[in-house]
């Protein structure tokens, strides 16, 4: 993972704890490659302080990491998180003002379709030291963006795409209660 201090015109690795950081050679101020896993997600606590921020990041294949030392060192925060192994592949995160962190697995890939397993929105109340499945009454295989009402973290939208089952089980969909009952808002658009 690259950091800046200056507005991107210099960059420096900080992978210490991320996978692949021991074996891969260091940064080198032409590539950004020191990490074996592309980092789709990086987002800040703003609540942190400021000489050491806490930083969390999803990483392709291999969960959540966080850093409480502004992305010096980091450590894996995957516990009940997909399925290792089987699928981790952690696309996105949101870290929502009342501190919970939201994280979505998406679909993979076996046998010639979309896998269950792994897939779904996962939400953190102790910065990812444990996640539960949000969606986990929902057979979805393809889930592939969300977002969180700002003002109460039990409101939350996703948005799923039809899978190769044939199934037509994509579009958007909300809670208001926290992932206890989902409801389909719309299948299609209206375009």
């Amino acid at each position: 993972m690259g950091y800046s201090d200056d507005f991107g015109a210099t960059w420096v690795g900080r992978n210490q704890g991320l996978p692949g950081a021991d074996t891969e050679p260091p940064y080198d101020g032409g590539s950004m490659t020191a990490c074996a896993a592309p980092v789709t997600s990086v987002v800040l606590d703003p609540r942190s302080p400021v000489a050491s921020r806490t930083l969390f990041a999803a990483l392709w294949e291999h969960g959540v990491y966080r850093s409480v030392d502004g992305g010096l060192s980091w450590e894996s925060r995957s516990i009940g998180l997909g399925v290792p192994g089987v699928n981790l592949r952690a696309c996105r995160l949101e870290l929502h003002p009342d501190g919970t962190l939201f994280c979505l697995i998406t679909g993979k890939m076996r046998d010639s379709a979309l896998m269950a397993e792994g897939v779904g929105l996962y939400r953190s109340a102790d910065q990812g030291g444990s996640w539960s499945k949000l969606t986990g009454a929902l057979d979805l295989r393809w889930l592939t963006d969300f977002t969180v009402d700002p003002r109460d973290s039990r409101i939350v939208y996703f948005g799923a795409c039809d899978d190769t089952r044939g199934l037509a089980e994509g579009g958007l969909f909300g809670t208001r209660d926290g992932g206890q009952s989902w409801t389909r808002l719309l299948r299609r658009s209206s375009r």
